[in-house]
């Protein structure tokens, strides 16, 4: 049981750190500058350029204005005046990246000044205007509801993804608990299976497949959808994550596999074999074996059938589902004459001809294809 905790703990810390890493927050609000003249100035219609400023103002605020007063307010578009200016540096973190970085500043709808105002947006009423009357005249800001679809690549990391710094120590915690946790002793004549080949690189395998297919969700559906939730129903987007998150069970069978190979071991006595698995040990005397043959195990059709139906939803799933239509593991099996059987894959096992050479010196028939 040890095998399956080390890859239960690794797996768990890894598919959280990519949650942590790749979940947004669900909208922010984007405040950005406004200069009315300078837009008025710009306009294509010279009836709006000639208009005096005050009706401009109106007209380009109707039924989006907001009106703002109070100390609090006007600390904030101070603020928001200096952090432009690369004057603040509490705010730093709070600009937009991209092609336009350091000219507009993010806050979460919760957080102070934003919440007053947050109430009076949303996805069917997204943008407003801010105005601040003051003894030299109004002044303006724009507010905008943003979904992570919108500001991908604009707004600043840090706001975007809140849980993203612990990511780093979730993956530290799942490689400590992978590479930490006590091992089984095995005698040293005991047949195993390769550590790089059986344990160590289906491993990686796993882990790779089972975190690239639960993360394709928070790739798409947050770029795409206007709720980041991967598991809206809305849309579809709730059976594209079921989906890929059941081809990344592919992912866990392969960790499964891979504990298994990695408790595994067979240890020939003088009047018996001794096999030992993750989950329990048995004893077969050479006298109730009657045969070993070989035999051939192959991925199930349900598995490849789930990776076509994933493929035509995402082409990146196209190459593991070759992978594993074509994929096949060799094994021999033992036929007790009790009618009993046990299996061993002989795939990266080592020492399987000292197995067979004392099977066959104790009597048990072995099959002829696999005579070397």
């Amino acid at each position: 049981m040890m095998e399956l905790l080390r890859r239960g703990i690794a797996l768990t810390c890894l598919l959280s750190a990519i949650a942590c890493a790749l979940a947004p927050q669900p909208a922010l609000l984007r405040f950005g500058a406004i200069d009315f003249a300078e837009r008025q100035k710009d306009s294509w219609f010279e009836d709006e350029r000639k208009m005096p400023l005050e009706d401009f103002i109106a007209r380009e605020t109707k039924d989006r204005l907001i009106a703002l007063q109070g100390a609090s307010w006007t600390d904030f578009f101070s603020r928001f005046e200096a952090a432009v200016s690369g004057e603040m540096a509490d705010w730093q973190n709070r600009l937009n990246v991209g092609w336009s970085a350091g000219t507009m500043v993010y806050f979460r709808p919760d957080e102070p000044w934003a919440r007053d105002i947050a109430p009076s947006l949303s996805d069917d009423h997204p943008f407003s205007y801010l105005a601040l009357a003051g003894p030299a005249g109004a002044r303006y800001l724009t507010v905008t509801w943003s979904r992570p679809k919108d500001m991908l690549d604009d707004a600043p990391p840090g706001l975007l993804y809140p849980w993203r710094s612990y990511s780093v120590w979730l993956a530290l915690i799942g490689l400590a608990a992978y590479i930490l946790l006590p091992r089984r002793k095995r005698d040293p004549e005991a047949l195993v299976y390769s550590t790089v080949r059986a344990v160590v690189l289906p491993d990686i395998v796993g882990l790779f497949l089972a975190g690239f297919f639960f993360a394709l969700p928070f790739w798409i559906v947050p770029a795409n959808a206007p709720d980041p939730n991967v598991l809206n129903p809305d849309g579809g987007w709730l059976i594209l994550t079921v989906v890929m998150w059941a081809f990344a069970a592919a992912g866990v069978v392969i960790l499964a596999i891979a504990a298994r190979y990695a408790a595994f071991s067979i240890l020939p006595g003088s009047d018996a074999v001794a096999v030992t698995t993750w989950l329990s040990a048995a004893r077969y005397p050479y006298a109730d074996m009657q045969q070993v043959r070989p035999y051939v195990r192959r991925v199930s059709k349900g598995w490849i059938g789930l990776g076509v139906l994933a493929s035509l939803l995402n082409w990146r799933a196209a190459a593991p589902t070759l992978m594993l239509a074509s994929s096949e593991s060799r094994g021999i099996e033992v036929v007790l004459r009790d009618g009993r059987k046990w299996r061993v894959a002989i795939d990266a096992l080592e020492g399987l001809d000292r197995l067979l050479n004392t099977l066959r010196a104790k009597g048990v028939e072995i099959d002829p294809a696999l005579q070397h």
